[in-house]
């Protein structure tokens, strides 16, 4: 089940902060735990990283920690955000086990710059005995002339229970 989440608000020039509104924050704990109950894999879609730190505080979700206190209450299998555009693996601890939380860089950045090269991550989801089975595999560009490789391997997010 893939949740998307907007975090889009004005903000002054120079200036790219997101917040999620009382409505998404008010939803988000049913449907988390409905989607669970019905033992589905729960992704969810977000633009701004969801944990303070890992942006500046002009760029970063306003009201991350609602946010992280709704995915330690209910869980989710894995969450998806891309405004840094840089490749990152963090998780945060929650009811269900460790929810991994992936930043991903931009599928079309093809100049070098101190941001990464255009990547993209497959996920290849599976049921794994009594839970889950997530296997993250990056492809992208290694050079800005070369094709399109598969980088960093394979990581293993996390293999995590049904219903718990």
């Amino acid at each position: 089940a893939m949740i998307g989440l907007s975090t889009a608000v004005p903000t002054l020039p120079f200036m790219a902060a997101g917040r999620l509104d009382h409505i998404q924050l008010e939803a988000l704990p049913g449907l988390l735990h409905g989607l669970r109950r019905r033992a589905l894999f729960r992704v969810v879609l977000i633009h701004h990283p969801p944990m303070h730190g890992l942006t500046g505080r002009h760029r970063g979700l306003q009201n991350a920690e609602q946010l992280l206190s709704i995915l330690a209450s209910e869980g989710a299998e894995l969450v998806l955000y891309g405004h840094n555009h840089d490749q990152a693996v963090d998780r945060v601890n929650s009811v269900s086990g460790p929810v991994p939380i992936v930043g991903v860089p931009s599928a079309s950045a093809a100049r070098a710059s101190r941001k990464s090269l255009a990547r993209y991550n497959l996920f290849r989801i599976s049921r794994s005995g009594q839970g889950w089975k997530c296997v993250m595999t990056g492809r992208g560009l290694a050079a800005p002339e070369g094709g399109i490789v598969e980088l960093g391997g394979i990581v293993e997010l996390e293999q995590v229970p049904l219903i718990a």
